[in-house]
C-alpha cells in the first residue's frame, strides 16, 4: 500500500540520516586515534593495472559471481593470488582460478557469534569484551572458508573506532600471510570451528543505531571528560601478598597481605633471593605523581620491611622482571613509555642499579621477560605488530644467544605467538618441576587486570612455541577484590597481587 512504502522511504531516510550523524561524530575520534585511517592512495601511482570484469550480486547482497567472459579474461593473468578487500563474498568458479585461492579478511571472528556485518558494531551492542577478526581462503560458503588466522582484541567503546581498530591490527597480519605464501612457510591455522549463530546485518532498521547511541555515547562522553578533567579513571587500589613456598595447593588466601603506603599501591611484584636477603621487588604508584617506581620489600618467613625505591624514571615504570645470571643480578622493568625495553643491573643489592643495556629502540611494548633455554635466550613481551598502544592482544617471542645483546631475531614460526586478548598479556611466570609457567592477564567486563591463567610452556625453541592453559585464577580469594593479574615464584618464595575498591 502506499502508506506502507512511504514507512519503508521514511524509515530508509531516517537510518540513513543517523548514521552519518554518526560517522561524523565518531570519525574525528577516529582520527585522532589512527591518523592514517581515513588517507587514500592510488594504485596506478605505484604499477598497479586496473581490469574491469562484470559481476552480479545476489538477492541476498552477500555474493558475487562472474559470467564466464569475465572467468576467462581473469584466468588469462594466471593470478598466483586474488585479495578480497571489500566487494560481496566472491562465489563460482573463480575461486579455483588463482594458484593460492582467495585470501579474504572478515572483520569479526566465526568462532564467536558474529558473521556478517557491519564489522565491529555487534560486539558493542552485545557489550562483549573482545573483537575478533580472521582472515581466510574463501569457499562458496559465506565466511565458511579456510581459516588461515584468527586474532582476538579488546572491543573499543565506538563503533567505528573498534572497525577501525581491527582493521588496523589485521593489517600487518594480512602482510606477513602473503608473505609466508610466497615463501612455502605456512602460518600456524587455527582449527576451523562449528558456527552456531545467524548472519547479522542492520537491515536499515534505525531504531538500532538509535539503541546503539543510547547505549555507547553516554558512557564514551563521561569517559572524556574524566579523562580531560584528569580525574582517576575508577578508584582501584593494587595490593601485594606473598608466601614463603611455591605450591599451588596453597589457597591464595593463605598469602600474608602487605600494607601499601598512603597515597600509594603495591603492584608487579617480584621475588628474589640473593645475599642470604630475599627481597620483593614491585611497581609503587603514586596517586600524585601518577607514575610508578621500582621499590623494594624485605621478606623473612611471615615478616616483612618497606626499604623504598631503587629505580625511579622521570616515566613510569613498572613490571620489574628480575633473574640472575652468573650470581649479578638484573632486571628488566616495564618502560614503555620510554619507546625501550630498558635492562638494568644491580650493582649494591638491593637497592642500587644502573642502566646496562637497552635491549630493543623504538618499540612500544609492556611487560617483557627473558628466559634461557638450550643455549639460547628468549624474550617475552608484547606488542602491537600494528604499532598502536594495545599491549593486551599479542604476544611476541624473540631469541639471542646471549641477554646482552639489542640484535634480537624473530622466532621462526613468526610472531605474534599468540593474538587473542584472553591469553596474550604477560602477568609474571615461573618455574615447577623444571617446566617453565607463563601468567596471563585478562580483562573481563571492561576492569584492567580482572583474572589470571597459569600456563605451561610445552615448547619453546628458535623454531616455534607452544602452550596449554593449566590453570585460571579468579579474585575471590580476599574480601571485596575486583581484580588480580599477576603471580611469580623463585621456588623459595611466592608472590601474587590484586586489587579493590580504593576506600582509603
Amino acid at each position: 500500500s502506499l502508506i506502507d512504502r512511504f514507512i519503508k522511504v521514511f524509515n530508509n531516510f531516517l537510518f540513513f540520516q543517523i548514521k552519518k550523524i554518526i560517522y561524523k561524530v565518531e570519525s574525528k575520534y577516529v582520527k585522532a586515534s589512527y591518523p592514517d585511517y581515513f588517507c587514500e592512495g592510488d594504485l596506478k601511482q605505484i604499477g598497479i593495472k586496473e581490469l574491469k570484469v562484470e559481476g552480479a550480486l545476489s538477492k541476498n547482497g552477500f555474493y558475487l559471481e562472474f559470467d564466464k567472459k569475465s572467468l576467462l579474461l581473469i584466468d588469462s593473468f594466471n593470478f598466483d593470488l586474488i585479495l578480497r578487500t571489500g566487494s560481496g563474498i566472491l562465489k563460482g568458479d573463480i575461486l579455483n582460478i588463482p594458484k593460492f585461492g582467495i585470501i579474504s579478511f572478515h572483520h569479526g571472528d566465526n568462532s564467536f557469534l558474529y558473521r556478517g556485518g557491519p564489522a565491529g558494531f555487534w560486539e558493542i551492542m552485545n557489550k562483549s569484551d573482545f573483537t575478533g577478526f580472521i582472515i581466510q581462503k574463501l569457499s562458496n560458503e559465506l565466511d565458511g572458508g579456510d581459516v588461515l588466522y584468527r586474532g582476538i582484541t579488546l572491543t573499543k567503546s565506538l563503533w567505528m573506532l573498534n572497525k577501525a581498530n581491527i582493521k588496523e591490527k589485521s593489517g600487518p597480519i594480512f602482510i606477513k600471510i602473503i608473505e609466508n605464501l610466497y615463501k612455502g612457510i605456512e602460518f600456524r591455522k587455527p582449527r576451523n570451528k562449528l558456527y552456531s549463530g545467524q548472519i547479522l546485518r542492520l537491515k536499515n532498521d534505525p531504531i538500532l543505531l538509535l539503541k546503539y547511541i543510547l547505549k555507547s555515547y553516554p558512557p564514551f562522553f563521561v569517559e572524556l571528560i574524566r579523562k580531560r578533567i584528569k580525574l582517576p579513571k575508577y578508584p582501584v587500589r593494587w595490593s601485594i601478598a606473598f608466601n614463603n613456598k611455591l605450591d599451588l595447593n596453597v589457597p591464595l588466601h593463605r598469602y600474608k597481605e602487605i600494607i601499601n603506603k598512603p597515597f600509594c599501591f603495591f603492584a608487579d611484584p617480584f621475588v628474589v633471593s640473593h645475599e642470604d636477603k630475599t627481597i620483593i621487588f614491585c611497581e609503587e604508584y603514586s596517586l600524585f605523581s601518577r607514575k610508578g617506581i621500582i621499590s623494594a620489600i624485605a621478606i623473612d618467613g611471615n615478616k616483612y620491611k618497606y626499604l623504598g625505591p631503587v629505580i625511579e624514571e622521570n616515566f613510569h615504570l613498572s613490571f620489574p622482571f628480575i633473574f640472575k645470571d652468573a650470581n649479578n643480578i638484573y632486571m628488566v622493568p616495564e618502560s614503555g613509555k620510554k619507546k625501550q625495553i630498558r635492562l638494568y643491573k644491580c650493582v649494591d643489592f638491593p637497592k642500587k642499579w644502573k642502566l646496562e643495556k637497552i635491549l630493543m629502540k623504538n618499540v612500544n611494548a609492556a611487560d617483557s621477560f627473558l628466559v634461557p633455554k638450550e643455549g639460547k635466550w628468549f624474550l617475552f613481551s608484547n606488542i602491537c605488530s600494528a604499532s598502536t598502544p594495545d599491549h593486551d592482544s599479542e604476544l611476541h617471542i624473540f631469541y639471542a644467544n646471549h641477554f646482552l645483546t639489542d640484535e634480537w631475531k624473530i622466532i621462526d614460526s613468526g610472531n605474534p605467538v599468540i593474538f587473542d586478548a584472553n591469553l596474550a598479556r604477560n602477568g609474571g611466570m615461573f618455574y615447577l618441576n623444571d617446566k617453565l609457567h607463563r601468567i596471563s592477564q585478562r580483562r573481563k567486563n571492561k576492569i584492567y587486570g580482572r583474572e589470571f591463567q597459569i600456563n605451561q610452556i610445552e615448547i619453546l625453541s628458535k623454531n616455534s612455541y607452544k602452550e596449554f592453559v593449566l590453570q585460571e585464577v579468579y579474585p575471590n580469594f580476599k574480601d571485596d577484590l575486583l581484580g588480580t593479574h599477576h603471580f611469580h615464584s623463585n621456588g623459595e618464595y611466592s608472590v601474587v597481587d590484586f586489587c579493590r575498591v580504593w576506600k582509603k
